[in-house]
């Protein structure tokens, strides 16, 4: 009999955010290694299905979307009473990191006996925000007490639970294993190429010419306006080089307002979300991540997985998680100078960008088995499957 698992998330396609993209991939990963998975979600619009498919994952959706006080309390009632309705189908409940869902779904008047497990990722603490990063801390590890069992992907977020006093049989130190490898060759890439172009005919990519990929939120704090603006600077000196950034947020129509007004509307092309990224990864010649932090649970580590070049701005994070040969072009800040320096390095030298890419993808692929890692999740699952069965015999 199938291990069933109810995963519960705000947000899921296609309002795809970079742990949407995680959580896609791994969720989808689930579905074919044998686990029946639903993922129980917000529906941002009346208009949406209440239930579809994606990527062979079955998804329910929830009226209202969570966008103001008022909805937040009625989408997190509505998630209570759908849960306590259909509890009895599943196994166990998976929380992919919200304070307000654990703090709804922890109560045993909601779940039952049904185990909670909890992804808790870290909150990163620098001397600027130490107050304020401790309190934001002891909030989102508040929710997760209430969890059988917590996920720790990585060593930071596995020291800050300890630390605010989770028990240690409690934490499941289990790396993200949505990422995954590329096979590139000239004929696949061709391909790739064809079919994004027969997607949107904006999207030909000139023979030669070298693409930088974004993919994320645009937003104020996502570091696109002087990446943008370098962009801009490069293609003036060399125009064999498109950028195309795929995403969604408010600050679309002022970054797409700085590219008109440049006339560069067909060199930097702005994209929505995609639901699988794997051509658009196939013809990235370089992928960049403009602000800390973004790209780090999915795009960064599938870019170093593939063996793709990565224009990213310092931080620990990054640090931790890439290959040290990548600390060197790490930037210092996001700014547009900066950006117009690496950019005009890496078109200037793509050879030794592409080494030091095929020595971290070489690293990172010996050192990241996601076999082990998917088999620590099963087992997991598994005991707290068993688990609840035990307590329903009771």
């Amino acid at each position: 009999m199938k291990q069933r698992l109810l995963i519960v998330t705000r947000r899921f396609w296609p309002l795809c955010d970079e742990s949407c993209y995680r959580l896609l991939r791994w969720a989808s990963n689930l579905q074919r290694g044998g686990v029946e998975v639903t993922v129980l979600t917000s529906r941002w619009h009346s208009s949406w299905p209440a239930e579809s498919d994606c990527l062979e994952v079955k998804v329910v959706r929830l009226l209202p979307g969570p966008k103001s006080s008022w909805t937040e309390t009625l989408f997190l009632r509505n998630i209570a009473s759908w849960i306590v309705k259909h509890r009895h189908h599943f196994d166990a409940i998976y929380v992919d990191e919200s304070e307000s869902l654990l703090h709804q779904i922890g109560s045993r008047s909601v779940r039952d006996k049904i185990p909670l497990i909890a992804r808790y990722a870290g909150i990163v603490q620098s001397f600027a925000n130490g107050l304020q990063s401790l309190s934001a801390i002891s909030q989102a590890v508040d929710g997760c007490r209430q969890a059988d069992q917590v996920i720790a992907p990585n060593a930071m977020a596995h020291r800050q639970l300890q630390s605010s006093g989770v028990p240690a049989e409690r934490i499941a130190r289990i790396p993200d294993v949505s990422w995954s490898t590329m096979h590139y060759d000239p004929e696949i890439r061709r391909a790739a190429a064809e079919s994004l172009r027969t997607i949107n005919q904006d999207m030909l990519l000139p023979k030669d010419t070298k693409l930088l990929l974004y993919v994320g939120a645009f937003d104020e704090n996502a570091g696109l306006e002087p990446l943008i603006k370098a962009a801009i600077a490069q293609l003036d000196k060399n125009r064999n080089f498109r950028l195309w950034l795929v995403g969604e947020g408010r600050a679309i129509a002022n970054l797409h307002t700085i590219v008109k007004d440049a006339a560069q509307h067909h060199e930097i092309l702005f994209h929505s979300v995609f639901d699988n990224l794997e051509e658009l990864f196939q013809v990235a010649d370089a992928i960049v991540c403009p602000s800390p932090r973004a790209g780090n649970e999915f795009i960064l580590p599938t870019a170093i997985a593939a063996g793709i070049p990565i224009i990213a701005l310092e931080s620990s994070p990054y640090r931790n998680a890439m290959p040290s040969v990548l600390h060197p072009q790490l930037l210092k800040e996001a700014t547009q100078p900066n950006f117009e320096i690496a950019i005009h390095d890496w078109l200037s030298d793509l050879a030794r960008w592409q080494d030091r890419a095929e020595i971290a993808r070489q690293e990172w692929v010996a050192s990241n088995y996601i076999e082990n890692a998917a088999k620590q999740w099963m087992e997991l699952f598994k005991k707290c499957s068993n688990k609840s069965v035990a307590e329903s015999k009771d």
